[in-house]
């Protein structure tokens, strides 16, 4: 993945050259590149070949090389387009779909095997989700509201967030693992409704201490960022 910063409150698809680019653009604003499988943007990916070896003889006329497909057909796509996923370009918080929703300070963003898009939205302290129709809808968070001192195990919107930085989801798409900056926590949020939010680590004092035993009594300062990887079902944060 790659980020990069710009300034618009939405969300685009971009389609460069080598891969598809799913773009998060936030007032302070994020893009982000996605690398697509053949699978992912073709019913039947496309099998390229070319008649080889190609002989060439000195002092006579190359004759291009055409090249044959024996896979799927290759979509019509114009490289470098970029076209409006969600948002209206102005700060808010509104559900909806495609440009009639809006966002306020998306800062972090991960995206599911269905390809639905999860976005961690710290100027409204919410999490919100996107599918692949542009369909915007909060799924967790109180929109405004910040949850500093906030009581775990609630649900959906009944949850409180203090400004959630960034976002993954687990390998097996069962949940979000969310850093909440100003609360040092990493917190758990479920992808099955009513979306139980809990805390998977931190003790919500800003601090330095790791523990080998029991993550909540491990500390945190103002996490801003999250990456997780299996490694023989070990899952590091």
């Amino acid at each position: 993945m790659k980020y990069e910063k710009v300034s618009f409150h939405r969300i685009a698809l971009i389609i460069p050259a080598s891969r598809i680019g799913l773009c998060f653009f936030r007032s302070l604003l994020l893009v982000i590149m996605l690398c697509t499988s053949g699978v992912a943007l073709f019913a039947q990916a496309p099998h390229i070949s070319y008649t080889t070896p190609q002989v060439l003889l000195r002092n006579s006329v190359i004759v291009p090389i055409s090249p044959s497909n024996s896979g799927g057909a290759i979509l019509p796509l114009t490289y470098g387009q970029v076209t409006l996923l969600t948002g209206s370009g102005t700060s808010g918080n509104a559900d909806g779909t495609g440009a009639s929703a809006s966002f306020n300070g998306p800062s972090g963003m991960a995206v599911d095997a269905s390809g639905n898009v999860y976005v961690a939205a710290k100027g409204s302290n919410t999490i919100r989700k996107i599918t692949p129709a542009g369909v915007v809808t909060l799924i967790a968070g109180q929109t405004g509201f910040s949850g500093q001192g906030d009581v775990d195990n609630s649900t959906g919107t009944n949850a409180k967030f203090s400004e959630p930085w960034d976002l993954v989801i687990h390998p097996d798409g069962s949940c979000l693992y969310v850093a909440d900056k100003l609360n040092d926590k990493i917190r758990r949020v479920s992808l099955t409704a009513p979306y139980a939010v809990s805390t998977l680590a931190g003790t919500g004092s800003p601090g330095r201490a790791d523990h080998a035993s029991t993550a909540t009594a491990a500390t945190f300062e103002s996490p801003e960022g999250i990456a997780i990887y299996e490694s023989g079902g070990v899952y590091y944060l």
